[in-house]
């Protein structure tokens, strides 16, 4: 058997918006990824879904200056 038996998959945006409306201090995707365990490889994916979430308007109520800009 291989050393990775299974990939796992990011937080589901539900996650990802209750991690984001749940606390005030400014977080970037770095913080993000260390806050659900998950490798900083994961960066891009990440910013694709909160993308993607911007876009449906899930970000609308997130405490000001939640996300930090890149």
């Amino acid at each position: 058997m291989s050393g990775r038996s299974e990939v796992a998959a990011l937080p589901s945006s539900a996650a990802l918006r209750a991690f984001l409306l749940d606390g005030v201090a400014p977080v970037g995707l770095t913080d993000i990824l260390r806050a659900f365990g998950r490798p900083v490889r994961d960066k891009a994916r990440l910013k694709a879904i909160l993308h993607d979430m911007a876009l449906s308007g899930a970000l609308l109520d997130l405490p000001a200056a939640r996300l930090k800009h890149p």
